[in-house]
């Protein structure tokens, strides 16, 4: 797999805003210390999202107004919900963030296919698993919102043969997935999944009641970090590792250097 390592600089950005998450989530656990693991955490992500806009070099007249609209959206939505509906708001946030790493999946995969070239192995399997986490946790996120936002009845949405047709949905995503991954990509069918796993996430939720909603929303929640990171994750995972070792090589470390003794003071 041939892995063009990014700059030096962009890796070491990532690697402390990773740090930034992590400490900020571990000081959310305390009421004493969430405000400032808010802020933290908020640092990490302005930082990443610096270094991936520092790193690109075109496509700038797409991102700045998507990143304007999408920043003002967000105050507007946050300061007008009250902290009752904020379950839903982030049900909601939750919906959006895993279409975009769907879509993203999906991408690559047009990027792959416009320049005519196969789908690898790992290719087909991370960027099919991003593509069902993501649109399960999109369209179950969506029901989630609707039932915290009642919109739609609260209890539980059931009907006959529930989990056989659950089961025989995801068995044709398991046969459209190894179909796709065998034939080296096709249009058709990776729509097909999609659609699928959005009638997946919508049949999964359906059937949970608003009282447990907030175990879905968490649930789906990592969901979609999990299908956020997936697409390209071998060759980060390569880039990374290569990184690590050239910098392991320039800690030169002479062998069998040979010691003084010590220094005897004569009387």
């Amino acid at each position: 797999m041939q892995v063009s390592l990014p700059p030096d600089w962009v890796i070491l950005g990532y690697l402390v805003a990773i740090v930034c998450f992590i400490r900020g989530i571990k000081m959310m656990t305390s009421p004493r210390t969430a405000h400032l693991g808010n802020r933290v955490s908020g640092v990490g992500m302005l930082l990443a999202i610096g270094i991936t806009l520092g790193d690109f070099h075109s496509g700038w007249q797409y991102i700045i107004p998507a990143v304007v609209v999408g920043g003002l959206i967000g105050v507007v939505v946050s300061r007008r919900v009250a902290m009752t509906a904020m379950p839903q708001m982030v049900a909601l946030f939750n919906g959006m963030g895993a279409g975009a790493a769907a879509l993203i999946a999906l991408g690559d995969y047009h990027g792959i296919t416009v320049a005519h070239q196969s789908l690898t192995v790992i290719d087909s399997v991370t960027i099919l698993l991003s593509c069902l986490i993501g649109s399960i946790s999109f369209s179950g996120s969506l029901i989630a919102f609707s039932k915290l936002q009642e919109w739609m009845r609260g209890t539980p949405i059931t009907w006959p043969l529930q989990y056989s047709i659950n089961a025989l949905v995801l068995a044709a995503l398991v046969g459209i997935g190894i179909a796709i991954t065998i034939g080296g990509g096709n249009t058709d069918l990776i729509i097909a999944f999609v659609a699928g796993a959005l009638l997946l996430g919508v049949l999964g939720v359906l059937p949970v009641g608003g009282a447990d909603m907030p175990v879905i929303i968490s649930l789906l929640n990592s969901f979609t970090g999990t299908a956020a990171v997936l697409p390209k994750a071998p060759k980060r995972t390569l880039a990374s590792e290569r990184f690590m070792a050239r910098l392991i090589s320039r800690v030169r470390i002479e062998p069998d250097a040979p010691t003084r003794a010590p220094a005897t003071t004569s009387a």
